[in-house]
C-alpha cells in the first residue's frame, strides 16, 4: 500500500509531551518516537528514508537538544529538517538553534494550529527542495551522458592509434564501480561522498587516459623500454588530458569535471610519492585518482600491451599486494582483494564476448549505484 502520510521523528524525554504532540498531529502524520538523543539517532538511521521532519526537545537526560542535533548532523546521510519544540526560550537560545541548522523554533505550550501550519510549511519547503534537487541531478546526468558520448568518440579515435584504449576504458569504468561500492561498504574513505560523487568517479574513469591523444604514435606504439626523453613525453598525457577536460565544463557539472581532472592528473601518482606528474604521496593523492590508478594498473597487468604480454590474474593480484604502501594505498589493495572474485568474473565475461562492442553493451547494462 502506498504511503499516504508524512512521518515525523519526535525526540522528547517527556511521555506527556509525546502524547500531546501525537494527539495534535495524528490526523495528518505518522510517527517514529525516541526519548533521548542516542535513541533519536538510532531511530533516524533505521527509518531515514521515511522521515520527513524531526521535532526535537531541548531539556533531556544525558544530552540536551543541541548535543542531539550535533549527533544527528555528524552523520553524512542526515539531511532532514529539524524543528526545536521546547519551553526554553530567549533571543540567544533561539539564535543558537538556527545557527545549529534548525529550520524553525516552536515554544511550549503548543498551540495546535501554529504547530500544524509550521510543520506543513517546512515539509512543503522540503518537497520543493527535493524536486529541484532531482531536476538538477537529471540535468547533470544528461550533461554526463553528453560528455560520455564525446569521450567514447575520443576513445574510438584512440583505438585507431592504441589497441587497448576502447575496451580498456570500459573495463576500468566497470571495475571502478565495483571498487567504489566495496570501499563504501567496508571502509570510511567514501563516507562523505554522495551518490553523485560516486557516479562522478565512475564516469571519470572514461577520461583518465584522454591525454594520450596528444602523444605521438612513435612513443604510443613503442614496443620496448622508453628512452628518458620519450618517457617524459609520455608522462605529459596527464597534463594534456587536464587541458582537454577543461573544455567539458557545462554550467553545473563543475564537480564532475574537477573529479575528472583529479583522476586524469593523478592516476599515475604513487602512494610513496614516486609517481608523476606532481610526486604526491599518501592521502595528498585525491581518492578518485588512487582508485582509478589501482584499477588502471590491474587492467594493464592482465592485458597485452605493445611493450609486454598479459600476466595471469593471480600474478597481478600478487604484484598489487607486494606494492601495498609503495605504489598503492593499502586500504585500496585490501578492498581489491576483497572483490577479487567479482573482478575475475568481470574480466572473464569480457573474454567470453566476441567483440569489444558486445562487451561495452554488457557493461552499460550493469547497475552498480
Amino acid at each position: 500500500m502506498a504511503k499516504t502520510k508524512e512521518t515525523l521523528l519526535i525526540i522528547d524525554d517527556d511521555p506527556i509531551h509525546q502524547i500531546a504532540l501525537t494527539n495534535i498531529l495524528e490526523d495528518d502524520y505518522e510517527f517514529v518516537q525516541a526519548y533521548d538523543g542516542q535513541e533519536g539517532l538510532q531511530m533516524y538511521l533505521n527509518y531515514r528514508e521515511d522521515i520527513s521532519l524531526v521535532l526535537l526537545d531541548f531539556v533531556m537526560p544525558d544530552m540536551n537538544g543541541f548535543q542531539a542535533m550535533e549527533l544527528l548532523k555528524s552523520k553524512p546521510q542526515f539531511n532532514t529538517p529539524v524543528i526545536f519544540v521546547t519551553s526554553k526560550s530567549d533571543e540567544n537560545f533561539e539564535a543558537m538553534c538556527f545557527n545549529l541548522g534548525a529550520v524553525d523554533f516552536i515554544q511550549k505550550p503548543i498551540y495546535p494550529k501554529v504547530i500544524k501550519s509550521r510543520i506543513a510549511a517546512q515539509i512543503s519547503h522540503r518537497k520543493i527542495k527535493n524536486e529541484l534537487r532531482t531536476q538538477v541531478r537529471e540535468a547533470i546526468r544528461e550533461q554526463k551522458k553528453i560528455v560520455e558520448s564525446i569521450v567514447i568518440g575520443l576513445a574510438n579515435l584512440l583505438e585507431h592509434r592504441s589497441v587497448e584504449s576502447g575496451s580498456h576504458l570500459k573495463r576500468v569504468k566497470a571495475a571502478t564501480e565495483l571498487l567504489t561500492r566495496e570501499l563504501q561498504i567496508t571502509t570510511s574513505l567514501l563516507d562523505d561522498y554522495k551518490f553523485e560523487d560516486l557516479e562522478n568517479i565512475a564516469y571519470a574513469a572514461l577520461l583518465h587516459d584522454i591525454g594520450k591523444i596528444g602523444v605521438i604514435d612513435d612513443i604510443l606504439h613503442k614496443p620496448g623500454t622508453f628512452e628518458l626523453s620519450e618517457y617524459e613525453k609520455m608522462k605529459q598525457h596527464t597534463i594534456i588530458g587536464c587541458e582537454i577536460a577543461k573544455s567539458f565544463y557545462m554550467g553545473d557539472n563543475s564537480a564532475f569535471i574537477e573529479t575528472c581532472m583529479d583522476v586524469i592528473r593523478g592516476h599515475h601518482e604513487k602512494y610513496d610519492g614516486s609517481g608523476y606528474p606532481d610526486g604526491l604521496a599518501g592521502n595528498d593523492i585525491p581518492i578518485a585518482a588512487r582508485i582509478i590508478g589501482i584499477i588502471d594498473t590491474y587492467d594493464a597487468l592482465v592485458n597485452d600491451r605493445v611493450y609486454k604480454d598479459a600476466l595471469e590474474a593471480e600474478k597481478a593480484f600478487e604484484i598489487m599486494y607486494n606494492e601495498s604502501g609503495t605504489s598503492f594505498d593499502p586500504i585500496l589493495v585490501k578492498a581489491m582483494l576483497g572483490i577479487k572474485n567479482d573482478i575475475l568474473a568481470l574480466y572473464q565475461e569480457e573474454k567470453a564476448l566476441k567483440t569489444p562492442k558486445q562487451y561495452i553493451m554488457t557493461v552499460n547494462k550493469k547497475k552498480f549505484f
